[in-house]
């Protein structure tokens, strides 16, 4: 996929998003990408939920360069993120290209300017790791084979210390496997199955497994999640046997996402 084939699968009000970051990153110097699960669901067929751009550049000189049309801009600065509203009421995030470090496992990590090759290395799996350039009609880069893991409907994390870095992959593998309708690779099943054994998912933060659950819930694939997530043991045995969600949802205090999570 390039920038005239992403033009056409994301149609014209999309696109007329694409067009309006694309000119902010532009104006302040820098390399503008759309990529993660935007891309995936293209290609799939599927429309996008949001929009994901990934900028090497100023994230500040970006965001002074946009247009007073746009919205709500939430900044998350320790994360280099950003995201708002655009004309129309759709949701864009935005993210700084960047290389992560993880001072012990299930912590938040600590992040430093770096490429867009990078930047997609330090991301969960290989169909979330495909970048399209909005500044120029080149092919997109895909680095590890997320193209072929798409026709194969599997689900692949990237490096072996995935989830002891980011135990919250193991919810989201679980979510977009029912989602999407993929299975998870043998060899990243046999990671999070050992990185649970290990313990790291215990070591989340309550907020942290509390959002990557109400997301889980608020799926429209939700039951076959709960049911894997049973499967993998990443909620209790009694909790599983819970009647009623609607027990549930009280218990966990499903109110929002926190700033610490949502990128």
């Amino acid at each position: 996929m390039n920038r005239a084939e992403l033009r056409k699968r994301l149609g014209a009000p999309l696109w007329r998003h694409c067009e309006t970051a694309q000119r902010a990153a532009r104006a302040s110097g820098g390399k503008l990408y759309v990529v993660g699960g935007c891309v995936r669901d293209l290609l799939l067929e599927r429309t996008p939920q949001d929009l994901d751009f990934a900028l090497e550049g100023s994230l500040k000189n970006f965001l002074t360069a946009l247009p007073k049309s746009v919205s709500q801009v939430e900044r998350h600065e320790a994360f280099g993120t950003a995201s708002w509203i655009g004309e129309g009421g759709q949701r864009c995030d935005i993210a700084t290209t960047r290389r992560e470090r993880y001072k012990r496992p299930a912590v938040l990590p600590e992040v430093t300017p770096a490429s867009i090759d990078e930047d997609l290395a330090r991301r969960d799996f290989s169909v979330n790791a495909i970048a399209v350039p909005l500044f120029a009609n080149q092919e997109a880069l895909d680095p590890f084979d997320g193209l072929r893991d798409l026709k194969r409907r599997q689900l692949r994390l990237l490096h072996a210390r995935s989830i002891r870095d980011d135990p919250t992959r193991a919810y989201r593998a679980v979510r977009y496997a029912s989602r999407l309708d993929f299975r998870i690779e043998k060899g990243s099943r046999a990671q999070i199955e050992a990185g649970i054994a290990a313990g790291y998912e215990a070591r989340l933060t309550t907020t942290r497994r509390t959002n990557e659950l109400r997301l889980l819930l608020g799926d429209a694939e939700a039951d076959r999640s709960w049911r894997a997530l049973g499967r993998f043991e990443l909620i209790p045995e009694g909790e599983l046997r819970a009647a009623r969600w609607s027990r549930w949802l009280p218990r966990m205090n499903l109110l929002g996402l926190d700033a610490e999570t949502r990128f």
